[in-house]
């Protein structure tokens, strides 16, 4: 039995691998690809695994803009036992695409529990974004910061939305090498872009 127990390993690793390739592929945009590869790696037996597989399911539903469906596979993964602060974040974000910025609050209340300083990044950036919506900061200032930030760190690369999305998202994952300013204004152009492409809706 044991060479059946291997076979039923290998074949967890391997559904693992695509399902954190799919993740790599939503990160920098390529949602179509990671979808397919999605739809073939669903986890069938494992509880945790099924998890990670809601999680990056819900990234790939925010990305094409289909916010139930990703607010759908986010709180399944949570009700999995996927108690990962990276998915409350995640969460956050999509509540502020919803205007629901006191719902958003409540998860970055949970995500500031973290020990993981990207994160924990992340989640004071998300926090200066609420507040610069809600004091109603105009929005010729948005504009310009989002245009400084692709001037200064984004030259070359395509002229695209998915391109610039794309290196936006590489340089995002890059952390410690933009200051909390610049990260701050990454951010704000990605909303501007998600504003131009789905109708003003972010």
């Amino acid at each position: 039995m044991k060479w059946l127990a291997k076979i039923f390993y290998y074949g967890r690793i391997k559904r693992l691998e695509r399902i954190q390739y799919a993740a790599a592929l939503v990160a920098q945009g390529e949602t179509a690809q990671a979808e397919e590869i999605l739809e073939s790696a669903r986890p069938k037996a494992w509880i945790d695994d099924l998890a990670v597989y809601h999680f990056v399911s819900g990234k790939l539903r925010m990305e094409q803009d289909a916010l139930d469906e990703a607010e759908r596979h986010l709180y399944t993964a949570l009700g999995l036992g996927l108690e990962r602060p990276a998915v409350k974040l995640n969460l956050a974000v999509l509540k502020v695409r919803r205007c629901e910025l006191g719902a958003a609050l409540s998860l970055l209340d949970e995500v500031r529990l973290s020990d993981d300083e990207l994160i924990l990044e992340q989640e004071r950036v998300m926090r200066d974004v609420i507040r610069d919506v809600r004091r109603g900061t105009p929005r010729e200032e948005l504009t310009e910061r989002a245009t400084r930030f692709r001037k200064k760190h984004l030259k070359g690369g395509g002229d695209s939305d998915e391109a610039i999305c794309g290196a936006l998202s590489k340089r995002l994952a890059e952390g410690g090498k933009l200051s909390g300013k610049d990260k701050e204004d990454a951010v704000l152009l990605y909303g501007q872009l998600l504003c131009g492409g789905r109708r003003g809706r972010w």
